[in-house]
């Protein structure tokens, strides 16, 4: 079984600094929610905390865990 290729959401324009949830996540990554929860577990794990119930995730930390070479070409300024 092969494995599913994950790009980062270029046509979504810039992030904010914090994307907060499943959500942002799946938004970012351009994945389903599923695969976002399991990216927040695993590749991601250190850029993402837990307050309450919600993940907020240092947008430009998860870029750089994931192997983005420039993060800051899709963080909002």
């Amino acid at each position: 079984m092969g494995r599913k290729t994950i790009e980062i959401n270029k046509a979504g324009g810039r992030f904010p600094r914090m994307i907060y949830g499943l959500q942002g996540i799946s938004a970012l990554f351009n994945v389903s929610k599923s695969t976002a929860q399991k990216m927040s577990r695993g590749v991601i794990k250190d850029a993402c905390t837990k307050n309450g119930g919600v993940i907020i995730v240092n947008t430009k930390k998860a870029l750089e865990l994931f192997g983005c070479q420039h993060p800051e070409d899709f963080i909002e300024q």
